[in-house]
C-alpha cells in the first residue's frame, strides 16, 4: 500500500512538471485560435508555467508526503489539504493561463487570479470542485488512466471561464462592451497571441 502511494505521488510529480503546464498552455492556444497545431505545441511559455504550476501544486504535494508519518497527522495534514484544494487552488489556477497567454510573472500571476476570481466566486466554485470531483472518481474509476483525457477536459473548460472572467471571447472573438472586469468599456490592447490582453487587476489579492 505504502509503494502503491509512493508510485502515485511520484505519478503526480512527474505530471506537475512535464505535462501540467502544456495542458494549460495548450488550452490558451484553444482559446485563441480554430486548430491548434504542433507550432503552437513548440512555442510554450514553459520556464515561468513550471513556476506557476509549482507554486499552485507543491504545497499539497509536501502536505501529501507529511502524511505518510503517522495515522493522526495524517488526519489533520489531509483536512488542511482539503481546505487548501476546495478554498484556494481554485483561484490560484487561473493564474497559469495569465503565464501562459500574457506571459505574467508567477508571483503577480497568482496575485491578478486571486483579485480576478474574488469578483465572481460562485462561477469559479460552481464548475472547478464538481469538475474536479468528476475527474478524481474517473480517475478511481479508471486507476488513474482516465486522468489523460478527464484533466485536459476540465483545463480546457476552466480557460473558457478565465477568458469571460478577463472580459473576452474565445477563438479571437472581439470582446462585449459589457463594463469589463475593471470597469468601464473593454479597450484591451492585442495580446502576444492574438485575442486582446486583460486590465490591470493590481498587485494585491482580495
Amino acid at each position: 500500500m505504502e509503494t502503491f502511494a509512493a508510485v502515485r505521488l511520484l505519478l503526480q510529480m512527474v505530471i506537475m512538471v512535464v505535462v501540467f503546464p502544456l495542458i494549460i498552455h495548450l488550452c490558451v492556444q484553444q482559446l485563441n485560435k480554430e486548430r491548434v497545431t504542433w507550432t503552437d505545441v513548440k512555442g510554450i511559455h514553459y520556464g515561468p508555467l513550471l513556476v506557476g504550476a509549482l507554486m499552485v501544486q507543491l504545497p499539497s504535494l509536501i502536505v501529501q508526503l507529511a502524511a505518510h508519518t503517522s495515522v493522526v497527522l495524517a488526519m489533520f495534514l489531509n483536512l488542511i489539504h482539503l481546505l487548501i484544494a476546495i478554498g484556494i487552488l481554485p483561484r490560484l489556477m487561473f493564474g497559469l493561463f495569465l503565464i501562459a497567454e500574457r506571459r505574467v510573472p508567477p508571483v503577480d500571476a497568482m496575485k491578478q487570479a486571486w483579485t480576478l476570481t474574488g469578483r465572481n466566486l460562485g462561477g469559479v466554485y460552481g464548475y472547478v470542485i464538481p469538475a474536479a470531483l468528476s475527474v478524481v472518481g474517473i480517475g478511481i474509476v479508471t486507476l488513474s488512466l482516465g486522468f489523460i483525457v478527464a484533466m485536459p477536459a476540465m483545463y480546457l473548460g476552466m480557460s473558457f471561464i478565465y477568458r469571460q472572467l478577463i472580459g473576452g471571447e474565445a477563438n479571437g472573438g472581439v470582446l462585449a462592451d459589457n463594463g469589463g472586469v475593471a470597469g468601464g468599456a473593454n479597450n484591451f490592447a492585442p495580446g502576444p497571441y492574438g485575442g486582446t490582453s486583460y486590465p490591470d487587476f493590481g498587485s494585491t489579492g482580495k
